[in-house]
């Protein structure tokens, strides 16, 4: 029996595409025919695809979703069924979809079966198709009902060979299935001719079809009225896939174009040759290219076929600017002649004339600079810098192993080594300077060794001939390729990633080619590339903590238009690794300053070989990501606050024993009681983190800027952390509102003391505690809840969502506004009622028609002294509170802010510790009663 799983019936298949983006986007159901785990499922690309599936959806998104069937899931002779909702047929109609099959074994077909359960299989495709996505059509047969099943079938049997289908935007169309050809005009723009769109990992850019009366542009001349297909990017390539072509060489295509170049060292439209190996890799060579603006007319551009290849396509890319495409046609026989009207022509490649002899390579066999200086561009290792490099070049430059070496990387993608002979190693001091995070000239660098004899500069990937076999070591804490020994630091870019992937199609066997197509036409991730004798970690040793664990924290270097440095933190997690560590960092590291040194990956890979005592924490990949740091109390100061915390905790238990007996209660008794609760409460939830923290997590900690830091790095510690430490401020703002009341309470008494006897009940303090407490959550827990919301999970790590927060911030700033007015306000009313009694009981009785006796005097400048005490030990306790409410309102000096919030629980912690002082001197009969309670629980004890 087959057990369909039903994922949304919503809207029918005939309706629109259905493209997965939504459970509820269209009628599919999905089932597998035996108990078997091989079956279809939504998923989404590269988040979730990981190393293998797609890591986009058809429309080129990385977010998008598709449904999916892997053979690593069941057994050979499984099938998959997704099944869509029945259907009416009341025209001539067809089937359009967009599937990807990858490796052998695996089959799809699509039947439809009608209202008697008659099934017809209308389409199949077995084994390996391609890596990416492809477009195709099946026409319909004329019945009334039916339903469409795309059925996957599992017929691996050999478990190193690992397939899977994928299948996106299913849609029915009423007409016939269009013509799927590379010879197009774009008129159909949801089939397009099965041209696909294959922008990965693009930031919101991609091929569209647009009209050319939608005014988008002003490039309409010369070709006639209909659609025309049109990209924009601003950051990364858009791609369009071609169906096959079915040519005989030589062959000429031609095609109408326009371009708008928004950068004049990169092309503005290219079209390669997808070319797939008898070994199962891809060669891209390039067929035609352009970077010239065609000042909003469209122009003519032709290329020749002139090998005959079976299923060859092409790749059409724009990157960095405004393109448009028409006409694309395919015609026997070798091109006709073409000229550049103008501009320097290489081949049917057309420049700007300025562009020739610049220093940088804009035509793909190099005839722009072949005859200009320098004359020996092309050489990979000369003694004579400008032989390899421009001088007007910018670049950065890092050390290699003991800065004997350097890495210099330049504007125009070339990366040189720099080695300094015996002779000349007294000149790495004068290179220091332009050493790390900074842009230099070529010229300054020439500069700097201008007297040194012994320097040669290596060009790398330069041999052509020289193939990499490229491992992925992924059992290190910061993973690397081996066979290249190369890593990304990996930010929005997701280069590791897609550097895997690119391995995967190419079977880890690559040539200087394919690494250039990889880091500078098919992604951007040249900037973000680093190697692993690079010295780029900078770790501040501070001699001043030597004496105890610590965390350094590295800054990765950034490449060449990151935004961010990259952090490392290295966790030092035994005291008899700190010297070793101290030691290799100062032998084997780069000087950059008093104590700054530079590490490399290679740096700490050797060290933690020999010691099996430093832990490493990647930076959160993801340009939006940070790690998260806590400000944390000097180890002196957390003592005496634990100290205080257990003070506090016996004496308000010992308070709380007696106050909650029942001949003791009344509403005075029943408010101080749920104060030296909350008091209590307040401390517990500070000091219980701070103390897990030192003793579990104290290698976590450093300094920054003087002040102690802990790195909240484990996930989900660093949640229950910040779930639970701030329960402290919820209870600290209870105590503060219950200190408030009994203020009001005595208030009243004193003005309306008739009044108060009768209604200032215990049922009403009680009242007033729930009340104080409700309102005390309601106003804290979102506060306290969206610094959770801002953490992410990323390999275990715990990571700082800075989208999220910068988009949440203006939020959390009126709700600690809020608070703050709050805890302000609530002081000040406390001073006013204060200042009222201290009156009422002193200066406003001599106004009286009568005068008090002595002892009523006496005893009314003991309460008015006892109201005055207990006022000051809670203004005092919380004024470094307000000072900090205070600065934040009127100051950003966020280094005074931080300094006073380490002082801050120690107040808190003293004041609640003067509470017990507060209760002996409040009077008589409470001085009595806790009397008489701590003498009858020391006879019980005697006794017992």
């Amino acid at each position: 029996m087959q057990h369909f799983c039903h994922l949304g019936v919503t809207e029918p298949l005939d309706q629109g595409i259905c493209d997965f983006e939504e459970t509820s986007s269209c009628k599919y159901f999905y089932n597998s025919t035996t108990a078997s785990e091989y079956q279809w499922i939504r998923r989404v690309g590269m988040l979730q695809s990981g190393l293998f599936g797609p890591s986009n959806d058809a429309y080129g998104k990385i977010n998008g979703y598709f449904m999916f069937a892997d053979s690593f899931n069941g057994k050979p002779g499984d099938a998959a069924l997704l099944s869509f909702a029945e259907f009416n047929i009341r025209k001539s109609s067809s089937l359009r979809f967009t599937y990807m099959i990858v490796g052998d074994g695996t089959t799809l077909n699509i039947l439809t079966q009608t209202s008697n359960n008659i099934s017809i299989n209308l389409w199949t495709k077995a084994g390996h198709q391609n890596y990416y996505w492809m477009k195709d059509c099946v026409q319909l047969p004329s019945y009334t009902d039916q339903n469409i099943i795309f059925v996957a079938n599992n017929n691996v049997t050999d478990s190193e060979i690992y397939g899977y289908i994928a299948l996106d935007n299913v849609y029915l169309e009423g007409s016939d299935c269009p013509d799927i050809d590379v010879q197009c005009d774009f008129e159909d723009e949801d089939f397009l001719c099965g041209y696909l769109n294959f922008t990965q990992w693009s930031m919101g850019n991609e091929w569209m079809v647009v009209s050319y009366n939608s005014k988008i542009d002003t490039a309409t001349s010369n070709v006639e009225a209909g659609n025309f297909l049109w990209s924009i990017s601003d950051r990364n390539l858009t791609y369009m896939i071609s169906p096959e072509l079915e040519v005989i060489a030589p062959s000429c295509v031609t095609f109408q174009y326009y371009a708008n170049t928004t950068n004049r060292h990169t092309f503005a439209l290219g079209i390669q040759f997808i070319l797939e190996n008898i070994d199962g890799s891809i060669t891209l060579p390039i067929a035609w290219v352009t970077d010239s603006a065609t000042d909003n007319e469209w122009e003519l551009g032709q290329f020749d076929i002139n090998e005959n290849h079976a299923g060859i396509r092409l790749m059409i890319g724009n990157v960095l600017g405004q393109v448009g495409l028409d006409n694309i046609r395919v015609s026997p026989g070798q091109c006709k002649g073409h000229t550049c009207q103008g501009k320097f022509q290489c081949g049917y490649y057309c420049i700007d004339p300025s562009k020739v002899c610049d220093c940088v390579f804009d035509c793909p066999d190099g005839s722009d600079e072949a005859l200009c200086y320098p004359k020996s561009k092309k050489m990979c290792e000369s003694t004579d810098l400008y032989q390899l490099v421009c001088p007007n070049v910018w670049g950065k430059m890092v050390s290699l192993d003991k800065g004997q070496s350097f890495l210099a990387r330049f504007q125009d993608s070339t990366l040189l080594v720099v080695e300094l002979g015996y002779n000349c190693s007294y000149y790495t001091t004068d290179l220091n300077k332009i050493v790390g995070d900074v842009y230099f000239h070529a010229s300054q660098l020439k500069e700097e060794l201008e007297y040194c004899a012994d320097v040669t500069f290596r060009k790398l990937f330069c041999d052509s001939f020289v193939t990499y076999n490229i491992t992925y070591a992924d059992n290190l804490e910061i993973p690397y390729f081996k066979g290249l020994d190369i890593f990304f630091t990996d930010e929005i870019e997701q280069c590791t990633m897609k550097f895997q992937k690119f391995l995967y199609l190419q079977k880890y066997r690559i040539n200087r080619d394919h690494m250039i197509f990889f880091l500078l036409n098919m992604t951007s991730c040249w900037k973000h590339l680093s190697f692993t004798n690079q010295q780029v970690i900078i770790v501040s040793l501070q001699d001043n903590h030597i004496d105890y664990p610590v965390s350094f924290e590295g800054r990765m270097l950034s490449g060449m238009s990151q935004r961010y440095h990259q952090l490392i933190i290295l966790t030092l997690i035994d005291d008899s690794c700190i010297k070793p560590f101290y030691q290799y960092v100062q032998l084997q590291g780069y000087k950059k300053n008093v104590s700054e040194y530079l590490l490399s990956i290679d740096n700490i890979r050797e060290f933690t070989s020999d010691f099996d005592c430093l832990k490493i924490y990647y930076q959160c990949i993801g340009d939006s990501y940070d790690i998260l740091k806590q400000l944390i109390p000097e180890l002196p100061i957390f003592c005496a606050q634990m100290v205080l915390v257990v003070v506090v905790t016996i004496f308000n238990i010992f308070v709380l024993s007696i106050f909650l007996r029942k001949e003791n209660r009344s509403p005075v008794v029943i408010l101080l009681s749920a104060l030296a609760i909350s008091d209590t409460l307040s401390e517990l939830f500070w000091c219980g983190p701070e103390f897990i923290s030192y003793l579990f997590y104290y290698h976590q900690m450093n300094f920054e800027n003087g002040k102690p830091i802990r790195y909240l790095l484990d996930y989900p510690f660093c949640v229950w952390y910040s779930i639970v430490y701030p329960i402290s401020d919820v209870f600290h703002l209870l105590s503060i509102f219950l200190t408030t009341i009994s203020s009001l309470q005595k208030t009243a008494v004193l003005m309306f003391p008739l009044w108060s006897r009768e209604h200032l009940t215990n049922r009403v303090s009680v009242i007033g505690i729930i009340l104080s407490f409700v309102l005390t959550i309601v106003l804290a827990i979102p506060m306290n809840m969206l610094p959770v919301r801002w953490m992410r999970e990323i390999d275990g790590r715990c990571c700082l969502d800075r989208e999220l927060k910068i988009s949440t911030k203006s939020t959390y700033r009126y709700l600690i506004l809020v608070f703050n007015n709050l805890i302000l306000s609530c002081v000040f009313l406390v001073l006013i009622c204060t200042m009222f009694i201290i009156c009422k009981l002193t200066i406003q009785r001599k106004n009286l028609p009568w005068k008090d006796n002595p002892t009523v005097t006496r005893r009314n400048r003991i309460s008015a002294l006892t109201i005055a005490f207990i006022c000051i030990v809670f203004i005092l306790s919380e004024t470094v509170t307000c000072t900090v409410c205070i600065l934040y309102f009127l100051s950003s000096n966020e280094t005074l802010r931080d300094k006073l919030i380490q002082y801050r629980h120690v107040s808190l912690s003293i004041g609640f510790a003067m509470n017990f002082i507060v209760y002996l001197v409040m009077g008589q009969q409470f001085r009595q009663k806790l009397s008489a309670g701590a003498r009858s629980m020391f006879i019980f004890e005697c006794f017992k």
